[in-house]
C-alpha cells in the first residue's frame, strides 16, 4: 500500500512540470526584433567591443549574434547562465545593453 501511494504521488508530482517551458543553455540565444538587417563584421566588432566585450568573447559569440541579428532582428547574450547583453535593431540602428558597458547606440550603414 506504502508502495503504491508514493508511486501514485511521484506520478502526480512529474506531472506538474510545465511542458511548454524551453531550457536553452547556450550563449546566444535569437530574439525577435522589430527589423533584421545583415550587420557588418567590423559594425559588431565595434559595438560588442564599446559594451566590454572581450576580445575572446567577440571571437567566440560574434558570429551566432551577427546571425540572431540577421535572422530574427535581436539577440540574447548569456555569461555563466545569466543574460550579460541584448541585442537589437531598430530604424537602422544597433541598440546593446550590455552589464559591463552600459547602453550603446550604433548608427548601421545599410
Amino acid at each position: 500500500m506504502r508502495k503504491t501511494a508514493l508511486t501514485l504521488a511521484l506520478a502526480v508530482l512529474a506531472g506538474c512540470g510545465d511542458m511548454n517551458v524551453t531550457r536553452n543553455f547556450s550563449a546566444v540565444v535569437p530574439m525577435t526584433g522589430r527589423e533584421t538587417v545583415r550587420i557588418s563584421a567590423q559594425e559588431l566588432v565595434a559595438a560588442m567591443a564599446r559594451t566590454g566585450f572581450t576580445r575572446q568573447e567577440i571571437l567566440d559569440h560574434g558570429p551566432a549574434i551577427r546571425n540572431a541579428l540577421a535572422v530574427q532582428g535581436g539577440a540574447e547574450f548569456r555569461r555563466d547562465g545569466n543574460v550579460a547583453a541584448i541585442f537589437s535593431v531598430m530604424d537602422g540602428s544597433l541598440y546593446v545593453v550590455s552589464q559591463r558597458g552600459g547602453t550603446y547606440v550604433q548608427e548601421l550603414s545599410v
